[in-house]
């Protein structure tokens, strides 16, 4: 047993034939390595799905259709470098976790890239509280509401549609809360309207938050036909 806790190892396994107490540790502590080997490979395989979900959120974006949207006038070059940096952001840097305005700069930048495909749809105010800006959030994990919200909520012949996102502190949690006052819809409906162009559903994001944060921490939708919809993440308070 110390061996093994020497050298970290969850391969070896303590060998004892008896039938004294001795041997029923033995065969406890087996038990307990085979647990252990397998919690570590469940990590494993949700650290793999947090990675793989991160570049199917990417992957509608650097497609031919919308590489075919690039000619030769000014807000496709901007739209160019807000790709780049992106990729950038998703292949070269490999962490889960950002800083809340490193997270906007990215949802910014992907905005832009929207703003090619629809043109002046929406309009984008943000509110972040200089106070959270260096917490640490998931990386990406607000890009598929905003998509959801610019795919399903806003209508070509309205003017003044908004998408507003805020930031805060709120009693111990760090707050996010997206917006808009766009078509909304009713709680039945919301089955259909929570799938985006990348494939992945918004409620995908639940199951992100509960995965790296527990079961405490949440995401609330409220909407309204004709008056918008605002999605709620509760999320902790953590510093860089």
């Amino acid at each position: 047993m110390r061996s093994i806790d020497e050298e970290r190892s969850l391969v070896q396994r303590v060998v004892d034939d008896g039938n004294d107490e001795v041997h029923q540790v033995a065969v406890n502590f087996n038990e307990l390595l085979d647990r252990i080997e397998e919690l570590v490979k469940t990590v494993e395989s949700e650290q793999e799905q947090k990675r793989e979900t991160q570049f199917q959120l990417l992957q509608a974006q650097i497609n031919p259709h919308f590489l075919a949207l690039m000619n030769d006038d000014k807000p496709v070059g901007e739209g160019i470098s807000a790709l780049a940096k992106l990729l950038r952001n998703t292949i070269t840097d490999q962490k889960d976790e950002v800083s809340v305005a490193e997270e906007i700069e990215n949802l910014k930048n992907y905005i832009i890239i929207q703003k090619l495909r629809y043109g002046d749809l929406f309009e984008t105010v943000y509110n972040i509280d200089e106070e959270v800006k260096d917490c640490k959030i998931l990386k990406f994990l607000l890009q598929p509401i905003v998509e959801n919200s610019i795919l399903h909520a806003f209508e070509e012949d309205r003017e003044h549609q908004l998408l507003t996102i805020r930031a805060q502190k709120y009693q111990h949690y760090l707050k996010i809360a997206i917006g808009d006052n766009g078509k909304g819809f009713k709680p039945k409906e919301h089955k259909n309207t929570n799938r985006n162009l990348s494939g992945i559903g918004i409620d995908n994001i639940s199951e992100r938050i509960r995965l790296m944060y527990g079961e405490k921490y949440s995401m609330q939708i409220q909407s309204s036909v004709g008056f918008g919809t605002i999605v709620t993440l509760l999320l902790p308070f953590t510093k860089e």
